[in-house]
């Protein structure tokens, strides 16, 4: 019956095998070593195939059944990637053009005006966030496609490319994440407490590392408004050995019975609609893509615990 369990990793089954082979023999021969006879062999032997072959078959239907899943969410978020990715190109040629003259109008703006010439005035505060609009517009479009790319990739199961990988500060990327996630009210980021420390750098992606935040901040979310005065707190710590990121929060926390699924692709405790399960298994293909790692404590009533490690850069 354990053999069922471990049917398509032939390491462990092949451990399982001899491991259960030494134990019968051993109690065996701790037994009076009278054999019995052939036919009860053959009876026993014709129970435990059964099983296997019975255990098996059903093993490999819910293995398709999820590939199947995994094979349809890519599908669908690479119609969804291609729609998004028409019109964020058409952006990018228009600000393109726009990046082009803008300085030149804002200059012929503000000659007009020394030439007190009859012009529509602008806020001095507006005109300063218009001379660096197309930057931040460019900056968008490649946040955006960035998080198509992750998502996708995420879909498909596979790693993250590395390629764009940079020394980045922890904090740093904190302040962004706290900065875009979308908080339904000023209740919820007032749920959030972050207890700044000391900073660190780490080798990956900052945007990698947001949404990884946006997740964990997300689900900690759901937790706390969940559960009377609970709240949400993160930090950073930093030492010669190790470099963590915490998020804490004192919700209802995970049940021991869900803990060794949380990090698999489609599972989730959430009602359906509110959670596809894709959500820790992209938190843990990320830190795995930056040789980190992502672990998670719980007790249940009291807190949840998620831990991102960051290994030390090495020069």
């Amino acid at each position: 019956f354990m053999m069922i369990l471990a049917v398509y990793d032939w390491l462990l089954a092949l451990l399982l095998t001899v491991l259960g082979a030494l134990l019968a023999w051993l109690a065996f021969m701790l037994g009076d070593s009278t054999a019995l006879p052939p036919g009860e062999y053959v009876q026993q032997l014709m129970v435990y195939a059964f099983a296997i072959v019975v255990g098996s078959v059903f093993n490999h239907t819910a293995l398709l059944v999820k590939e199947e899943k995994l094979a349809a969410y890519s599908a669908v978020g690479s119609n969804i990637a291609h729609e998004l990715r028409t019109p964020l190109l058409g952006i990018r040629a228009a600000v393109a053009g726009i990046s082009h003259h803008l300085p030149d109008m804002l200059d012929a703006y503000e000659k007009a005006l020394e030439a007190d010439l009859p012009v529509k005035r602008i806020r001095p505060a507006r005109l300063e966030s218009l001379r660096d609009a197309t930057a931040r517009i460019e900056e968008e479009i490649t946040y955006s496609n960035t998080v198509i790319e992750m998502l996708l990739v995420s879909a498909g199961h596979t790693t993250l490319r590395s390629d764009s990988f940079a020394i980045h500060s922890a904090n740093r990327t904190i302040e962004q994440a706290l900065a875009r996630y979308p908080f339904n009210s000023a209740h919820e980021r007032e749920l959030l407490h972050w207890e700044k420390g000391e900073d660190f750098d780490y080798f990956g992606s900052d945007i990698l590392v947001m949404h990884v935040l946006f997740n964990l901040i997300k689900n900690a979310l759901h937790s706390v408004l969940a559960t009377e005065g609970a709240i949400i707190t993160l930090d950073t710590q930093h030492s010669s050995d190790h470099n963590t990121i915490r998020i804490q929060d004192t919700g209802k926390g995970i049940s021991p019975k869900e803990m060794p699924h949380i990090f698999e692709h489609f599972y989730s405790s959430k009602s359906i609609g509110q959670g596809a399960g894709v959500g820790l298994a992209f938190c843990k293909l990320a830190m795995d893509s930056m040789s980190g790692n992502i672990d998670c404590t719980s007790t249940v009533g009291e807190r949840t615990i998620f831990t991102l490690g960051f290994p030390e850069i090495v020069s």
